[in-house]
């Protein structure tokens, strides 16, 4: 058997990081209440708990108590916008709201008798430093019926970072202004202390302690035993009224301050081995409460303890995957807003008084959101372990190089180069991560994973890669052609003509090529990247902080050239130095300064001049110099020239100076936007989502029509089977398997593909079903329908649990479980153990069960027609998902979600996307491709192809091209695409449910949704469809058709388990995950006749999918329990690892097998269980 031609295999780190990126339209729900970037809890004078979150536009939200509601909470927008927030309340008892925006500092107060909830929105002077950059902090505290409101202000200082205190009282009304002090900070870990007006302080606890007491104006430094940085700080009056003060330090320990008077302050350890991230003291009665979070999403609680040596209990844990929290005390007892870090919903935890219980429950508004769409960079992170697992739900770090906000898995963040966001990856290991945009260039991301990455380690994403890649290469030809989102073309009136075009691509070209082609290029030798799928923009930084991206002057080509416009002429024209410096001269001596403008510091301020038509643009002069690449723009505002000048040393503003140039010729960001992004063409994914569905309708039916058909050939195959067993096993074991581990067989023949790795990623709708299954609610109960079956279901199930029994008793089973649990001792046994070896073991389990598989397959069938009946019940079913549902009301027109609308729309997006790819077209243009697919494939012709029919095989003539397939090579080609991608998401999905305990599985949804994909990709991947011929055993090619009707099986098997339990068969009990290995025997068994002699792509698309299912006893929860868990990392390693194989092959196969020349379409071999 001759090698694929791949890469080879690598050296494996403790965590793969594979990003994929794109220029792209997003959605989002404006209104969401879900925990935002900045939220504050508090007791309104009523004694009712509130909360206030800030949403994905930064609108804060109030979740209110509402009699009158379903869900007992109504939200209502505050009018108020900001990124920091915080509240207090008035003398009267009224909750008054603060916002910073920038650098003002606005409020509003609440009215709840009044009509409108919220009064208008005021503001607070706020007196500011020089360099001011914005209020980074706002906390209040409330002492004799007063309310005490402290400010920070950011601000740049000589070195560093400063933030500037700044206070106010609110006594009998709101504090026109705030007073101005001295007392200059470098952390923002400070706190109010103090009892009574004349004590209050504000105090700092980080290194050093710093008092300043608004009473006097007074700072004291007093003494403390030992500096120690802190993360976070807390404080709280206890029933004494002494303050007392909990940290969080650099170790990620909890820490009590204690000492005064007399003494030094000393850190008073609480915690040993700990990891915490946020830390709250509440004013609770008689003794304190603390809330601690760990780095692990973890929320911890405690409280004062008198016998304690510490005065405090132990932190106890008492809710997982929290992302951040905010509490306050209600009656005596507290109320906890838990922010969830994987979907950012909120769930209260409310601890009763006297019994000191939690309930839990998720915090529900009654409330509808709208959806709107914006411009982002998205890209889809997907963590893998060291064997190829996704990590799901794994504790990670994101930072941007600039303060930006970010959409992640549902959330919205606001991240800092000093600011991490700490949430962890979705249940599929997932980040999907996407930044709002207004121009092209966009702040690089950085992400960590703690656990599995050096400390200061990040990989570095520059989302705009392949935007300035593209630039870089542009031509006046493609701008040319360059359309908008409506067909207008990019380059309008007067500048659409070829010499302008010409010109503005030199221009840019020069731009975008100021940057390092280290940055544009993908490089596999990246650490933590696999080098198989390396990627533009991605690398490692070892760096503490996140800088500039500063350009490399060293690998920049010294560059000297003039783009004029004038008159609607625009040329380019390259220069020598002495010209340029000369040219340079003359437009200074005959315009003005610059500095008249006192708003054009940068070119994104002249872009923005130029879009308000302010400045008409006349010439550009970009030059090499000793200090870098100087820039000068040449403009006419109000028919007065002048100059504005600049050095480009950043890639920002290499992208800054190609969008002037686009400027120049009435193209801004808007246009560019159109042009470069990915937009979702809904008319064109709504039609490829009809011809789904049909392919979904219609494979049930060929199911039903196909029962008989299937069950003679099965039947006669496992015949042939048990004569031949042992000589084909022999004959893989030395010709096929070789001397190759699983893995390593994966490795050995897969090349890498980046069209289909770029398409089936960023896929707005499966994330959105990722993030929000376990919300999804349903109009109808499924399990209902499997009750409603008669006698077969009840036969089926019992020939299973007897031919199970029977399997797990026999010796060939007890020794394979030994090389299975093996196996599962750890996640990189799949890269030692051989593939010859597992074909040894379960050839064995293979001859003692065969017989009794096939009564088992003969009483499976008898179910067909009640099975289908039941499922198109099912995909009729109604669903409500948040975002998901939302989305698709909005591109239908407001028609309702159900389960088959949703799977077709996950398959749609990227299916539409990799066609468009391969094809440069849509995949169905117009409503008359659709009614042409459908006409042609249908179930009848199917059946016919197939022979499955009882009427018998059609011959179908063979074109004189040679094509002699069902459907014709356009719609072959169409289709197996679609089979392919419905392939990797049943994949991943699988993968999903595979790393979850015994007897677990993911909601119901991803169940259904799961077994449609799975019923697409098998009817798609119909050998019939690109090529005739008969099943049989004497020929790879029969033997391959042979293989896919078996196949057919596996989609019955999954059938009756998702309809009866909900649950893929692996998912419900061990029997389930023995029906699979023994499915997976019989899998195994079809395709090696189906392989024999046959090429490197051919068999590892017949082998690689059997191997997760030969495997599924990794599963077993005996298997789970001595293996400590982690034979669960290893099966769901095999799933991904197999399934994304056989995706990638099965593209590059149906690619090959329609192309016009080639006349012999068997190289496919697939199947949803054999592609």
């Amino acid at each position: 058997m001759e090698r694929l031609a791949s890469s080879p295999p690598h050296a494996r780190t403790p965590v793969t990081v594979v990003p994929e990126s794109r220029f792209m339209q997003n959605y989002r729900v404006a209104s969401a209440v879900h925990g935002g970037s900045s939220a504050s809890a508090i007791v309104n004078g009523r004694g009712d708990v509130e909360l206030f979150t800030s949403g994905s536009n930064t609108e804060v939200w109030n979740i209110y108590p509402d009699p009158q509601s379903t869900t007992a909470n109504s939200a209502t927008a505050t009018g108020l916008t900001g990124e920091v927030i915080a509240t207090g309340l008035t003398p009267s008892g009224d909750i008054v709201l603060f916002a910073a925006q920038g650098t003002n500092l606005l409020y509003c107060v609440e009215q709840p008798t009044s009509a409108s909830r919220w009064s208008a929105v005021k503001m607070i002077d706020v007196p500011l430093p020089s360099n001011a950059i914005r209020i980074a902090r706002i906390t209040t505290t409330r002492i004799n019926n007063k309310l005490y409101i402290g400010v920070l202000i950011e601000a740049k200082g000589l070195v560093g970072t400063l933030y500037n205190f700044s206070w106010g009282v609110w006594a009998g009304r709101a504090p026109a202004s705030l007073n101005g002090t001295t007392l200059q900070l470098q952390t923002l870990n400070a706190v109010w202390t103090g009892n009574s007006d004349a004590n209050v302080a504000f105090s700092v606890f980080d290194t050093v302690i710093l008092e300043y007491t608004l009473s006097t104006g007074q700072l004291d430094r007093p003494a403390i035993a030992a500096n120690f940085r802190s993360l976070d700080v807390a404080a709280a009056t206890d029933e004494v009224g002494n303050t007392q003060v909990l940290a969080v330090l650099s170790d990620g320990n909890a820490y009590c301050l204690v000492g005064g008077g007399k003494q030094p302050y000393s850190w008073a350890q609480l915690t040993v081995a700990s990891s915490f991230k946020q830390v709250a003291v509440l004013p609770s009665r008689p003794a304190l409460n603390a809330l601690l979070l760990g780095v692990d999403n973890t929320l911890y609680h405690a409280s004062q303890s008198a016998p304690s040596a510490t005065g405090w209990s132990q932190p106890t844990p008492i809710y997982n995957g929290v992302q951040s929290f905010q509490a306050t005390v209600e009656d005596g007892g507290l109320a906890v807003f838990a922010i969830q870090a994987q979907q950012n919903t909120v769930t209260q935890l409310t601890r009763e008084t006297l019994s000191g219980n939690w309930n839990i429950a998720a915090l529900q508004v009654q409330a509808g959101g709208k959806i709107e769409d914006f411009a982002s960079y998205s890209t889809d992170v997907t963590l893998f372990s060291e064997v190829g697992t996704p990590l799901a739900d794994t504790p990670v770090e994101v930072w941007t190089e600039e303060p930006s906000r970010l959409a992640i898995n549902g959330g919205v963040y606001y991240a800092t180069p000093r600011r991490p966001v700490r949430l962890l990856t979705n249940s599929a290991g997932v980040l999907s991560i996407a930044q709002q945009v207004s121009a092209l260039a966009a702040p690089a991301i950085l992400v960590a994973v703690p656990s599995l990455m050096s400390p200061g380690e990040r990989i570095e994403i520059r989302q705009d890669a392949e935007v300035q890649d593209r630039l870089s290469v542009t031509t006046g030809e493609e701008l040319m052609n360059a359309k908008l989102a409506g067909g207008a073309p990019l380059l309008r009136d007067q500048y659409h003509k070829q010499e302008t075009a010409n010109a503005v691509a030199e221009a840019v070209s020069r731009s975008m090529q100021l940057a390092s082609p280290l940055y544009r290029k993908a490089s596999a030798a990246t650490p933590y990247v696999d080098p198989r799928r390396p990627r533009a923009g991605v690398s490692l930084r070892s760096d503490a902080l996140a800088g500039a991206r500063l350009l490399d002057l060293a690998l920049v080509p010294e560059q000297h050239w003039h783009l004029s416009v004038q008159d609607g002429e625009v040329r380019f024209t390259d220069l020598s130095a002495d010209a340029a410096s000369g040219l340079l001269m003359a437009l200074r001596s005959s315009s003005l300064s610059g500095g008249w403008f006192s708003w054009l510091t940068d070119i994104g301020d002249f872009i923005a001049g130029v879009a308000q038509g302010i400045i008409k643009v006349v010439d550009f002069v970009v030059t090499t110099v000793s200090a870098g690449i100087q820039a000068a723009f040449h403009f006419v505002v109000d028919g007065v020239t002048y100059l504005f000048e600049t050095l480009v040393d950043t890639v920002e503003k290499a992208f800054d100076l190609a969008e002037a140039v686009f400027s120049a010729v009435k193209v801004f960001f808007q246009q560019l936007y159109e042009w470069l992004a990915f937009l979702f063409n809904w008319g064109d994914i709504l039609r490829t989502h009809d011809a789904i569905a049909h392919i979904v309708n219609t494979g049930f039916d060929f199911l039903v029509g196909a029962t008989g058909g299937i069950q003679r050939i099965v039947d006669g195959s496992i015949n042939t089977l048990q004569s031949q067993l042992q000589q084909w096993f022999a004959e893989a074991r030395n010709t096929l398997a070789g001397s190759y581990s699983l893995g390593g067989y994966e490795q050995a023949n897969t090349p890498d593909d980046p069209a289909t790795s770029k398409a089936v990623a960023n896929n707005i709708v499966y994330n959105g079903l990722i993030n929000n299954a376990p919300a999804a609610q349903s109009s109808m109960a499924a399990a209902a329908l499997i009750q409603e079956a008669d006698g077969p279901f009840t036969q089926f199930m019992e020939a299973l649990a007897n031919l199970v029994d029977f399997t797990e008793s026999s010796q060939a089973f007890a020794q394979a479980l030994v090389y299975l649990q093996d196996l599962g001792t750890a996640p990189d046994e799949i890269f030692r153990k051989l593939l010859a070896a597992l074909m040894s073991v379960v050839e064995g389990v293979l001859q003692a069960v065969l017989s009794g598989v096939q009564a088992v397959i003969d009483a499976m069938l008898k179910t067909v027609a009640t099975l289908i009946a039941g499922l198109k019940t099912l995909m009729n079913a109604k669903w409500n998902i948040p975002f998901v549902s939302d989305l698709y009301r909005l591109i239908t027109n407001g028609s309702d979600l159900t389960t088959l609308d949703l799977m077709s729309l996950v398959l749609a997006v990227p299916g539409t996307v990799l066609f468009k790819i391969l094809q440069n077209k849509a995949p169905f243009p117009d409503q008359a491709s659709v009614l042409r697919f459908k006409a042609a494939f249908n179930a009848d012709t199917l059946l016919t192809a197939t022979g499955l029919k009882p009427a018998g095989r059609q011959v179908l003539a063979q074109a004189e091209d040679g094509w002699s397939g069902c459907l014709p090579r356009d719609l072959a080609l169409l289709t197996g695409v679609l089979g392919s991608v419905a392939y990797f998401f049943y994949g991943s999905l699988t993968a999903l449910g595979d790393i979850m305990p015994p007897e677990a599985g993911p909601p119901a949804i991803v169940a259904y949704v799961a077994l449609t994909l799975e019923t697409a990709a098998q009817l798609c991947s119909c050998p019939w469809i690109f090529s005739s011929g008969v099943p049989g055993c004497a020929t790879a090619d029969g033997a391959s058709r042979t293989l896919w009707i078996y196949t057919c099986v596996g989609v019955l098997l999954d059938g009756i388990f998702v309809l009866g339990a909900n649950k893929m068969p692996e998912n419900r009990d061990d029997m389930g995950v023995v029906a699979t290995f023994l499915y997976g025997l019989g899998h195994l068994g079809a395709a090696i006749p189906a392989s024999l002699g046959q090429s490197a792509s051919v068999v590892a698309l017949n082998i690689v999918p059997c191997l997760p299912e030969v495997c599924k006893p990794l599963r077993l929860k005996r298997v789970v329990l001595a293996t400590e868990g982690l034979s669960l990392v290893g099966q769901a390693a095999l799933d991904v690892i197999c399934y994304t194989s056989t995706t990638v092959l099965n593209v590059v196969s149906v690619s090959a097998a329609t192309q016009p020349t080639l006349v012999d379409a068997s190289a496919l071999r697939t199947g949803t269980r054999s592609m």
